[in-house]
C-alpha cells in the first residue's frame, strides 16, 4: 500500500510546488469564476426571488467554467514541461499517475471554490455556512476532477485543446452537475438531508464510476 502512494504524493508535491511558485492556476481560476458570479448577481440584482430561485445554477455555472479553465491549464503545464513525459517513464504506474493528477486536480478545485463560495454567499446574501452545501460541493467536484483528469489528459496534445475539452467533457460531466445543481437547491431554500439524500446517493455513484473508469482508461488516453 505505502508503495502505491509514494508516486501519488510525490506527483502531488510536485503539483503543489509548481502552483505555489507560477500561480498559474489558482489565482486566474479565482478571478474567472469570482467574475462570473458577480455578473449574474448583478443580472438578478433586482429580484431577491428569482436570485434564490437560480442561485445554485449560477454557482455551478461558475464552477464549472472555471474548472475546465482549470483542467486545461493543469495539462498545459505538463506538456510545455514535458512533464507528462517524464512520468511515464518514472517508476509509478499509469493508475498513480491518474490518481496523483486527481487529487492535485481536486485539491486546486477545492481551494478555488472555498474562496467561491464565501463571495457567492454574500452577493446573493445565502447562508453558505450550511455542511450539507459544502459536502455537496465537494462531491461535485470530485466526480467533475475524476472524469475531468482523464479528458484533460485526452486533449492534451491537441493543438485545439481550448475547444475539443468543453466539446468531449460537458455532456459527459452533465449528470454530475444536474444532481449537485438540484440538491444546492435544495438545500438554499432550506431543505434538509433527508430531501436530497437520493441526490447525495447518485454523486457518489456517479463519482465512484468516473474514478474507476478514469483510472482504468488512463493508459490508453496517455499513449503515445
Amino acid at each position: 500500500m505505502k508503495s502505491f502512494l509514494q508516486p501519488i504524493m510525490a506527483i502531488l508535491w510536485k503539483d503543489l510546488l509548481t502552483e505555489i511558485r507560477s500561480k498559474e492556476i489558482i489565482t486566474p481560476l479565482v478571478g474567472f469564476s469570482v467574475v462570473t458570479i458577480l455578473i449574474f448577481s448583478m443580472l438578478f440584482s433586482g429580484s431577491s426571488q428569482l436570485s434564490n430561485k437560480f442561485a445554485s445554477s449560477i454557482l455551478w455555472i461558475g464552477f464549472t467554467f472555471g474548472g475546465i479553465l482549470g483542467l486545461i491549464k493543469i495539462f498545459s503545464s505538463e506538456k510545455e514541461n514535458n512533464g507528462m513525459a517524464g512520468l511515464s517513464s518514472s517508476s509509478a504506474n499509469t493508475e498513480q499517475i491518474y490518481f496523483g493528477k486527481l487529487i492535485s486536480t481536486f485539491l486546486f478545485l477545492s481551494i478555488v471554490e472555498l474562496i467561491m463560495l464565501p463571495v457567492f454567499g454574500i452577493l446573493f446574501n445565502i447562508q453558505i455556512f450550511i455542511l450539507e452545501l459544502w459536502l455537496i460541493t465537494l462531491l461535485g467536484t470530485l466526480g467533475f476532477s475524476a472524469i475531468g483528469t482523464t479528458f484533460s489528459a485526452m486533449t492534451m496534445n491537441l493543438r485545439s485543446k481550448d475547444i475539443m475539452l468543453p466539446i468531449l467533457f460537458l455532456p459527459i460531466v452533465i449528470p454530475v452537475i444536474i444532481a449537485a445543481v438540484s440538491s444546492s437547491t435544495e438545500i438554499i431554500n432550506g431543505g434538509s438531508l433527508s430531501e436530497i439524500h437520493i441526490w447525495l446517493e447518485l454523486l457518489v455513484v456517479f463519482d465512484a464510476l468516473f474514478i474507476l473508469i478514469g483510472a482504468w482508461t488512463f493508459r490508453f488516453v496517455t499513449e503515445e
